[in-house]
């Protein structure tokens, strides 16, 4: 979903830079500027501290995702690895 909601704007910036085409730079603009503030976020009084403590928990709340996801797949690599089946040879 991320993806496809920062998608436009990213071929956006990638025209820009590469074309120097500047047509829908506002369309970015506008769009980062609503990115600043979370949902629910515009009543705070200090908008912009709750906005920079709301990314920095989704940032945390990620890097913890990846790490459990590594942590899970690294066991489960291991733990198949020890768990093969051994045949004997009946001699």
């Amino acid at each position: 979903m991320l993806y496809v909601s920062y998608r436009p704007y990213a071929e956006i910036l990638h025209r820009f830079i590469r074309t120097g085409d500047d047509s829908r730079i506002p369309d970015l603009t506008a769009f980062l500027s609503d990115t600043l503030i979370p949902l629910g976020a515009q009543d705070f009084r200090s908008v912009r501290q709750a906005a920079l403590d709301f990314w920095l928990a989704v940032v945390i709340l990620c890097l913890l995702a990846l790490l459990l996801a590594v942590w899970r797949f690294q066991r489960r690599s291991r733990g198949s690895a020890t768990t093969l089946p051994h045949f004997h040879s009946a001699a």
